[in-house]
């Protein structure tokens, strides 16, 4: 999972700056071409060495629960649970973080984002434990500061 997580996006090397870094909506044609990273991530990735389910993360990790993510359109159960994993984590760091397109929502925001797609975009099990993780690590933080 940690290595998956490392390397689920590698695949935006082959993705222009142009449109990754474009400040508005893209158009379909763009979008059409950043739905190729994680098809060009497992490219890159193939000829390492990793086991299944880091590949399989890797190229999955854009799939939504209910079949509208990509590159395969896989739902639920057939979506691997690395990959699952990763799309929460990875949606919640591109919420938290500044855009060339939006600005960055704050916690508080992200996690009534996760909340309102789990179920629809995201795993609910594991969007209810990601938010659990993250209080619990507020609230260690909390409690070092005492």
């Amino acid at each position: 999972l940690k290595n998956a997580s490392y390397l689920h996006d590698l695949g935006k090397l082959g993705i222009k700056d142009n449109i990754l870094l474009k400040p508005g909506k893209l158009n379909k044609d763009e979008f059409e071409i950043i739905k190729q990273h994680p098809l060009i991530t497992l490219k890159i990735l193939e000829p390492l060495n990793l086991r299944r389910e880091e590949k399989e993360a890797c190229l999955y990790h854009h799939e939504r629960i209910d079949g509208s993510g990509y590159p395969f359109g896989l739902k639920d159960e057939k979506i691997p649970i690395y990959a699952k994993i990763i799309a929460v984590a990875d949606a919640y760091s591109a919420m938290t973080s500044e855009r060339p397109y939006r600005k960055k929502m704050s916690k508080e925001e992200a996690i009534e984002e996760l909340k309102r797609y789990a179920g629809i975009h995201f795993d609910k099990e594991i969007v209810g434990l990601f938010i659990e993780i993250i209080n619990q690590k507020e609230e260690v933080k909390k409690n070092e500061g005492n």
